[in-house]
Parts: C-alpha cells; structure tokens; sequence
C-alpha cells in the first residue's frame, strides 16, 4: 500500500508559490513537494528576506530530528528561497527558544544563528537540492548540535540586568523631571523677582503708568505659557525620538551583518570565477577535440572516396568480364599432355581425401566399425600414395625441362 501524506502543506505551499515571482517555479516547486514529503515537521511560509526585509521569497520553519549521544532531539531551524534558486543555494538560519542558546564558537553556525555548510559552498545546480541540505544539517548537527539550554544562572543574570535596566531609566526619567521643575521654579522665582522690582518702580510714576503694568503683565503670562510649552515635550517629538531610535538599532545591525554578507558574496564570486575558468577550459578543449575530429572525418571522406572509386573500377571491370563469353573448358584446357596427366592426377587425389573424409565421419556416426574403416583407409591411402608420386615425377620431369 502506497503512504498517504496530508495534502494541507502542499496547498498552501502552491499558494504561497502564486505570491513570489521565482525564475524556476517548476523546479522550485518539486524540491519543496520532495522536501514536505520527508521532513513534515517543515511548513512553508512567506516572509521577507532578512537583515533588510525588502524582498518576499518563501521560507520553511520548523524542527529537524538529530541524534547526539544516542540520543533524539529537534533543532528549531530556518532556511529561506532566494528568487534565483536553484542557481543560488537558500540563506540558512538556526532559530533558538528563549530556554536555549546558540553554541558558543560553532563551526557551522555564527552567534546571530547563520549556519554555514560545505553543502552550501560546493552548491551545485543540477545536483544540489532541499531534500540533501537538510540531509547534511541533520548529519552534521548530530555531531556538534548548534543549540544548547540555557543554564538557569544565566537566565536568573538576564531577568535580574533586565530588571536594573528598568529601574536605570525610571531613575533617568525621575531625574530628568526633577531637572525640569527645578529649572522652571528658578525660572519663574527670577520673573517674579523682576516683576516686583517693576512695580515698585512704577508705583511712584502714577496712574499714567497703570497700562505698562497691564503690558508686562500680559508678557509674564505669555512667557510662562510658552516656557511650560518647550519643557514639555510633544507628540510628534516623542515620534521623531522613536523613529531615530529605531533607525539607529537598524543601521548598527544592518553594520554588523553586512561584512558577514559580503564576504560570502566574494567567496561565491571566487568560486564563480574558477567555475568560469574552468568552463572556459573545457569549451577550449572541447574546440581543439572538434577541430581534430573534424580533420579525422576528413581524411576519413577521402579514403572512403578512394575506396568507392575503386569499387566503381572493379564493378566496372567485372562487368566487362561478365559480358564476355567465358568457356570453362576453355579456360581448364591444358596446354600439352604433361598438364593433362598433372590435372588428372591432382583431381583424383582430391577424390580420394574426400573418400577417406566421408569415411571418418561414418566411423564417428557409428555406421561402421573399426575394422571396415582401416581395411578402406589404407587401400584408399596406398591409391593416394600412387597418384602423389605420379604427380610429384611428372613436376620433376617438366623442371628438369624448364617447362615448369
């Protein structure tokens, strides 16, 4: 029976591929079917690419099975599909709880959880895929896990720094109040001052002077107003204040992870390069390989249209044979008697191999015995004997005679 697998992930990882514009949909699509089929505790979603999160690109997240010292464990795990995959390996992240921590001085994985392998380095395109990375997370992980739990200490230390943390800028916001009204009291204690020295001024002057007094009244209240306004900080302040503040943390991380980003942008250029070179030597060589068959199937045309001439040529003469009259009487006929006599005999002791031949053979098929098969050989040898010898005088003669 054939395993059922849910069908939940693989639709909603169809969706999420119709959001992201990849150069290689197909592809990308069967690496990531292959991919749930195996490790189902991985779900699709869509995300941005980090540290800037501009571009969307779809990303897995979940737990991958290892086994350190015998024993099973689930590291939580992130690895996000660049636009360009399968040519570009995907960006790989470890994604700790709050209750673990990353292993200090990983040799895979960097302390902001980035993991590195030589499966990613030596990322190759029609061999590379899913299915083999996670493969050799699970692989190497379980020799040196990338997480480990936080001592109860340390998280003790880190409540108690966030504790302080919190008491330090309560204290700083008391004190910058306290500034605040401090500045304000002294401020106001000095206009009152100076108000009282005024109307004592203008008391001996008269009623003429009633309206300055009104004038530097209505000024004191003006002032105070705008004074109490600029020590109280508005609402677009406090914006502007949050969003320098959270564009100072951005730009500090975007400093810290751009190194990291561009050495390995100048390490896949290396490699590039001599996969470049390399390419360029075997296109070089291929070339060479050419120019040298192609010299080979030219020499190789030319004997063949020498033979085909030749074939021509001898067809030719065969029917120029052919269309003469040939007498094989003719042809067989001897030129004197000793010719006849050496034709004669020759043809008899074919004769008689052929008899002794057949007679083998009816020895081996069992028609005739031992005996019957030795009384024909040696009559039919001592006849053979005769004729040879025969022959062999007749040649001796016609050497003697220079005929031969």
């Amino acid at each position: 029976m054939t395993q059922q697998f849910p069908q939940t992930s693989f639709n909603v990882l169809d969706q999420l591929l119709k959001q992201v514009n990849y150069k290689q949909p197909f592809i990308v699509r069967k690496h990531c079917y292959s991919l749930l089929m195996k490790y189902k505790t991985l779900q699709p979603r869509l995300g941005f690419l980090p540290p800037l999160n501009k571009q969307k690109c779809l990303f897995f997240y979940g737990t991958i099975p290892i086994y350190y010292k015998k024993k099973p464990y689930n590291i939580p795990i992130s690895f996000y599909i660049l636009p360009f995959y399968p040519n570009v390996p995907p960006l790989c992240y470890v994604a700790p709880s709050q209750s673990m921590m990353i292993t200090p001085n990983h040799r895979h994985v960097d302390k902001k959880g980035e993991i590195y392998l030589t499966y990613l380095s030596d990322w190759k395109l029609s061999m590379s895929n899913l299915v083999g990375l996670v493969d050799s997370m699970c692989m190497v992980f379980s020799q040196n896990p990338p997480l480990r739990s936080k001592p109860r200490k340390q998280q003790l230390q880190q409540l108690q720094q966030q504790q302080q943390l919190l008491k330090q800028q309560q204290l700083l916001k008391q004190q910058q109040l306290q500034k605040q009204q401090t500045s304000m009291n002294q401020s106001s204690q000095q206009r009152r001052m100076m108000m009282g020295k005024m109307m004592t001024m203008n008391q001996g002057m008269g009623n003429n002077m009633s309206g300055n007094n009104m004038y530097l009244q209505n000024q004191y209240q003006l002032q105070n107003k705008m004074n109490s306004s600029q020590s109280q900080p508005t609402f677009e302040d406090t914006l502007r204040n949050q969003l320098t503040a959270k564009l100072q943390q951005r730009f500090l991380k975007y400093n810290e992870e751009t190194p990291i980003k561009l050495k390995k942008i100048i390490n896949q250029q290396a490699e590039l390069t001599t996969k470049n070179n390399e390419v360029n030597n075997n296109f070089k060589y291929a070339k060479t390989e050419i120019q040298r068959i192609q010299k080979e199937t030219k020499k190789n045309e030319e004997q063949i249209n020498a033979l085909t001439e030749k074939i021509q040529r001898l067809e030719i003469e065969n029917q120029e044979m052919n269309s003469n009259s040939l007498d094989i009487d003719k042809l067989t006929e001897s030129p004197d008697v000793w010719f006849e006599q050496i034709q004669s005999l020759e043809a008899k002791n074919f004769v008689y191999a052929d008899l002794m031949y057949h007679i083998n053979q009816l020895l081996h098929k069992g028609l005739i015995d031992t005996k019957t098969y030795l009384q024909n050989i040696r009559n039919l040898s001592a006849e053979q004997y005769q004729v040879k010898q025969h022959s062999y005088k007749i040649q001796q003669r016609l050497k003697l005679e220079g005929d031969f």
